[in-house]
């Protein structure tokens, strides 16, 4: 029989505390939601085992921090996948390291106790693991935006910085809200609620310099409450694409994580669940090409650690959980390059784990490089990066989905 457990750590910084996602900015105080760690591990009924990790921060470096939390659980005798994934609010403290004033603004003592959260929580999940079922369903709503604007006169436009434009941002986002609920087997009280949507966490952003989860932090105790259970938030392939009224502030935080939270409850609420749940776990890592240009320009402004790479290692993963398959992918993937895995997937849900195991920056589509404007800017990878992720995330997919097939 499936069994599933749950835990979760508050890891909220103190202040004050350099923003994650506003490198240069202090936090001087906490306004909304803390910021958490929620694990979920999942045993199946063949003693096959993977553990997801959804934190309420921007994204995980590799080597500072998921490959020490996996080689910890590894030590402590975790034998299943592991997928540590997050939110990528811009709300939270530095823990990815593209460029060096990241890395130099984060905190070591900080870093430490996240790891200790992530490896302590999994294993606590674990521990915790009792008989379940599971229900999954889906509903549409649009609350995003695609942040990259074409317009018919051939100029491309960054949304950010034009927001007059908001009518011409009629690029595609992913609508979908995903809801998997896993109760109890055996009382069919709720063990934990995954939900999944697709719009960078920043209602708050530049609107004030503080520590917030954004509203992920607000929709998971929205449902909580909703539910009676734990939620966990995970993030689409949310590369280009914004929440509706992003940096407007606190206000729209609430309004946006209240919204998504009663949508989610009411497909929740109508699920019907089951034991009969089959589960598998593959990965495989992925090599992305350093754009020519970096290995060139005189000035490197990347962490030194990337200089003179031809490419980096990431890894994609895939798990599965009965009618659903979680895709996760190394950086912050276009949105197209997430509906594309949708639709090749075998599976009739399947989700994208944004920033899962890595944080390897942007993977935008090939032809943005053409477009020009800020990610393909932004990123080491090249325009082949889209490919090999969307190949991988596909082929690990229908692996897991057809684990006996040749």
């Amino acid at each position: 029989m499936l069994k599933v457990g749950f835990a979760e750590a508050d890891v909220t910084p103190a202040v004050p505390c350099p923003i994650g996602g506003y490198g240069d900015h202090v936090a001087e105080e906490v306004l909304g939601p803390p910021l958490f760690v929620r694990s979920i591990a999942v045993i199946g009924a063949d003693g096959a085992e993977w553990a997801l990790s959804a934190g309420d921060l921007i994204g995980y470096d590799r080597e500072e921090v998921c490959l020490p939390v996996i080689e910890a659980l590894r030590s402590q005798g975790y034998p299943g996948g592991v997928m540590l994934t997050a939110s990528h609010t811009h709300s939270g403290p530095h823990t990815r390291f593209s460029q060096p004033y990241m890395r130099e603004r984060a905190d070591d003592a900080y870093l430490e106790r996240l790891r200790s959260a992530l490896v302590s929580t999994i294993m606590e999940a674990r521990r915790n693991a009792c008989p379940a079922e599971v229900g999954v369903g889906r509903t549409y709503i649009r609350e995003n935006v695609n942040r990259r604007v074409n317009l018919p006169d051939g100029t491309h436009h960054y949304l950010p910085h034009e927001k007059h434009l908001y009518p011409q941002a009629t690029g595609p986002v992913d609508e979908e809200l995903g809801v998997i609920a896993i109760r109890s087997a055996r009382t069919r009280k709720p063990i934990a609620t995954i939900v999944n949507y697709t719009a960078h966490a920043l209602t708050i952003g530049n609107w004030k310099w503080v520590i917030s989860a954004d509203y992920p932090g607000v929709f998971a105790e929205e449902l909580t409450k909703l539910t009676g259970g734990p939620a966990v938030f995970t993030q689409g392939a949310c590369g280009n694409v914004h929440p509706i009224g992003f940096e407007n502030g606190a206000d729209r935080m609430k309004e946006l994580g209240h919204s998504l939270a009663e949508a989610a409850y009411k497909v929740w609420r109508d699920l019907t669940c089951s034991a009969d749940v089959p589960i598998a776990y593959a990965e495989e890592d992925v090599e992305l090409l350093v754009q020519d240009r970096f290995m060139t320009e005189a000035k490197f402004r990347w962490h030194p650690k990337y200089k003179g790479l031809k490419s980096r290692t990431g890894s994609v993963c895939a798990a599965r959980l009965g009618q659903v398959v979680f895709a996760g992918v190394p950086g912050e993937l276009f949105v197209e390059i997430g509906l594309a895995i949708k639709k090749q997937s075998p599976a009739p849900y399947t989700y994208v784990l944004y920033n899962t195991n890595a944080y390897l920056s942007y993977i935008p589509v090939p032809k943005a490089y053409e477009e020009g404007g800020y990610e393909p800017s932004a990123t080491l990878s090249g325009p082949e990066s889209a490919a090999i992720v969307e190949e991988s995330a596909v082929r690990l997919s229908e692996r897991v989905w057809r684990p006996n097939a040749e």
